[in-house]
């Protein structure tokens, strides 16, 4: 998955306290993140932003910006807090801060039902030669690029276009974010399809903020060792993430 951010121009959407914190979201977010319907930002992105603020007291301010200009608008101040995947190097190399994780994620590969046999164990699948679909330009089409070498790689514009190549039978697997995979698999309205467990790659959901900003990092890090003891984070997860996952510890 891509990273994900708590940013403003949505205007102020809590006033618990004087000072706003400024949270940035991708515009090209999906459920079970976040998504904007009518005017209405909702999601587990937002969820958490709402419960962070609350914690630390501050009013929440909420802006949409492209997914690209994430990093550089918390670089530059313009927001104060993002979600994110990224790993810790790279993280390290931006001049930003991670929290403790709020929940373990990853890459997963999802097939349809009746190929599940095909791909029992992590190396059926980094070794195929069949026709493996990916979203151009996430975390998953590094996957398929640097980890499957033998296979047919199919890029598609977005994960919805690929979700339904793969229903279609046009291509033999999907490599998809484990956020938006546990999405699907856990609707009910959505055809069947199958996913290995063991994820492709491991990643976690951690709050981001720059180095500068170590008290935050602090309040933030406190906020979630409280919300672990007393299974808040546990309840926020369960209702965008119906499906039996724990939050990293």
């Amino acid at each position: 998955m891509n990273t994900i951010i708590v940013l403003l121009s949505l205007g102020s959407v809590a006033t618990a306290g004087d000072i706003e914190l400024r949270v940035g979201i991708a515009r090209e977010s999906s459920l079970p993140l976040a998504t904007l319907d009518q005017g209405v930002l909702s999601g587990l992105a937002i969820d958490l932003a709402r419960l962070l603020t609350e914690q630390l007291d501050m009013g929440l301010q909420l802006s949409l910006l492209p997914e690209r200009d994430l990093v550089s608008a918390l670089k530059g101040g313009r927001i104060d807090v993002m979600l994110s995947t990224m790993p810790q190097h790279e993280l390290r190399a931006l001049h930003l801060l991670a929290s403790e994780p709020l929940l373990e994620t990853g890459q997963l590969a999802l097939v349809r039902p009746q190929d599940l046999e095909r791909f029992t164990r992590p190396i059926d699948v980094l070794s195929t030669r069949g026709k493996v679909g990916y979203e151009r330009g996430t975390t998953a089409a590094r996957v398929v690029h640097q980890r499957m070498p033998l296979a047919q790689r199919i890029p598609f514009p977005s994960a919805a276009q690929a979700l339904l190549a793969l229903e279609q039978a046009e291509i033999d697997l999907l490599v998809l974010d484990a956020m938006l995979a546990w999405n699907q698999l856990a609707n009910p309205d959505a055809p069947p399809l199958a996913a290995l467990l063991h994820p492709l790659l491991t990643e976690h959901l951690v709050w981001t903020v720059r180095e500068q900003d170590v008290h935050l990092l602090a309040r933030i890090n406190a906020a979630l060792t409280q919300w672990q003891s007393d299974t808040t984070l546990a309840h926020v997860i369960s209702r965008w993430i119906p499906m039996r996952i724990e939050p990293a510890r």
